[in-house]
């Protein structure tokens, strides 16, 4: 880990690099048996005494450092220093997502179960399908799993790996210029597949206020907002915020 500043302008930097070392494991199935083709793909890791912990979720490292299991369920992969504690996590959508831990000393064993996955559409208000939507299903239990999936041409999603549970299945534009009632409290239901109901977009509507000090009544500036709607239910996560 390295930090540059502009007081390190036209100096020489010398960085010590370090043989990677290799992490390894197994992935069989709720049966016992190996689960091959399976992607597993490295999301952090940290190193006592050196560094913070490193994530690679959401960022253009992630699909770099991945693996696929061989046909007996093994996996290996050369990326990490010495004495790490390395973060994986099983990105597969026959399987349910899941995380665990490996260290280059010590290969592990995960047992992957069949994951539920969740289908529908997205729609406009004439009933015409609508393309590259975000759609996230988010588990109303701390337990519970999550997904996201965009939408295809035909308006069509399939959110896949998802655990036992019940989730809101709902989406989120950028510029909130349109809104779709929230799918809220969906079952899922591991190795099965279940047909939603469509998500309508409609125009969105915009609300406004002011945030005063209840002592002085003056304006305070700084403060996050958030609130709960139809299409982003109580029972969910977060609240929208702006």
């Amino acid at each position: 880990s390295i930090s540059l500043n502009a007081s390190t302008k036209d100096k020489n930097t010398s960085i010590q690099l370090q043989p990677a070392q290799i992490i390894s494991g197994r992935v069989v199935d709720d049966h016992g048996k190996p689960a091959a083709r399976v992607n597993v793909q490295l999301r952090g890791y940290s190193v006592k005494s050196t560094f913070p912990t490193t994530f690679f979720i959401e960022s253009p490292w992630q699909n770099r450092y991945q693996t696929f299991t061989d046909k007996n369920g093994y996996w290996q992969m050369k990326t990490v220093p010495a004495n790490a504690n390395v973060y994986m996590i099983v990105a597969d959508p026959r399987f349910v997502s899941q995380t665990f831990n490996v260290s280059p000393q010590t290969p592990s064993v995960t047992n992957v179960r069949p994951g539920a996955t969740l289908r529908g559409r997205v729609v406009d208000q004439a009933g015409k399908p609508v393309a590259n939507i975000n759609v996230t299903a988010q588990g109303q239990e701390n337990n519970d799993g999550w997904g996201s999936a965009t939408t295809a041409a035909d308006g069509g999603y399939q959110l896949t790996g998802l655990s036992n549970g019940l989730y809101n299945i709902m989406i989120f534009l950028d510029d909130k210029s349109q809104v779709a009632k929230a799918i809220e409290g969906q079952a899922a239901h591991e190795g099965q597949s279940e047909k939603l109901r469509d998500l309508v977009l409609t125009p969105g509507a915009f609300i406004s206020g002011q945030a005063l000090n209840i002592k002085t009544g003056k304006p305070v500036p700084g403060i996050m907002i958030g609130g709960y709607g139809p299409q982003n239910p109580k029972t969910s996560a977060a609240a929208i915020s702006d």
